[in-house]
C-alpha cells in the first residue's frame, strides 16, 4: 500500500470518523475503500459528497490526493491551496506546499487540457443556541434576580404597612409607615432594573454576533518514509 494511502488512513483515524456527521462518515469510508483499490473517480465523488456534508481538513486532504493520483492536478491544485490557507506552522505548511508543488510541476509538464475544476464549497457553521451566549445569560439572570428582589420588597412593604396600621403608639405607626415607603421605593428601583436587564439580555440573544469560524489545525509529520497527521481545533 502506498504511503499516501497510509496518510489518508491516518488522517481518518486522527479525525475520529465516528465524530463525523453520519452522511459524511459513510461517504468518507466509501471513498477510502475506492481509494485503496485505486478507483480514483469513485473515491473523488465520495470524498466530494463527504466534504459537502462535513467540511473537515482530513476529507479535503483525501479529496485532493485522489484528484492528483487520478491525473487531475488541475482539480487537485485548488484543494491543496485551500488546505494550505488553513495550515499553521512551518512543518505543516511545508508538507502541504510540497504536495502542491508536486502537483503544479506535473501540470507544467503535462500538455494543456481542458479539465473541469471543482472548488470545495465554503464551510458552513451552525449558529449556537441563544442560551449559550454568556453575556445574554448574565444580563437575563441579573434581571430575574433584581426583579425578584423588587417583588420581595413590595411584599415586605405591605407587611410593614399592615403592622403600622396595628400599632399602639404614634411612634410605632410613623416608623412602620416610613419602613413601608422605603421598601416600596427600593422595590420599584429593583423591579425597574430587573425589567431593564432582562430586556437587554433578550436583545443580546436576538442580536448576538455571528460566531467566528475556528479553522482546524492540520500538522504533518514524516518519519521513516511514513506520513503522520495530527488534527487540533474545532472539528
Amino acid at each position: 500500500m502506498r504511503r499516501l494511502i497510509l496518510a489518508v488512513l491516518l488522517l481518518a483515524g486522527a479525525a475520529r470518523a465516528d465524530d463525523m456527521r453520519p452522511a459524511a462518515r459513510d461517504k468518507f469510508n466509501e471513498g477510502l475503500i475506492a481509494y485503496e483499490a485505486k478507483r480514483y473517480p469513485e473515491a473523488i465523488a465520495a470524498f466530494r459528497e463527504a466534504y459537502m456534508s462535513d467540511p473537515r481538513p482530513d476529507i479535503l486532504f483525501a479529496w485532493a490526493q485522489a484528484e492528483r493520483l487520478s491525473g487531475n492536478c488541475e482539480g487537485a491544485t485548488p484543494l491543496y491551496r485551500k488546505l494550505l490557507e488553513q495550515s499553521q506552522g512551518d512543518a505543516q505548511r511545508a508538507a502541504v506546499r510540497e504536495l502542491l508543488d508536486k502537483c503544479e510541476a506535473e501540470r507544467a509538464a503535462a500538455p494543456a487540457a481542458a479539465i473541469a475544476v471543482v472548488a470545495p464549497p465554503p464551510a458552513e457553521r451552525e449558529t449556537p443556541p441563544f442560551y449559550t451566549d454568556a453575556l445574554g445569560d448574565t444580563l437575563v439572570g441579573a434581571g430575574i434576580v433584581a426583579a425578584g428582589t423588587g417583588v420581595t420588597l413590595f411584599v415586605l412593604a405591605g407587611k410593614a404597612h399592615d403592622d403600622a396600621m396595628a400599632s399602639r403608639t404614634y411612634d410605632e405607626f410613623s416608623a412602620g409607615l416610613s419602613t413601608a415607603n422605603n421598601r416600596r421605593l427600593f422595590g420599584s428601583i429593583a423591579l425597574a432594573a430587573g425589567v431593564g436587564l432582562t430586556t437587554a439580555g433578550v436583545l443580546r440573544w436576538v442580536l448576538r454576533p455571528a460566531p467566528r469560524e475556528e479553522i482546524p489545525k492540520v500538522t504533518f509529520f514524516r518519519s521513516d518514509g511514513a506520513t503522520f497527521v495530527a488534527l487540533t481545533g474545532d472539528l
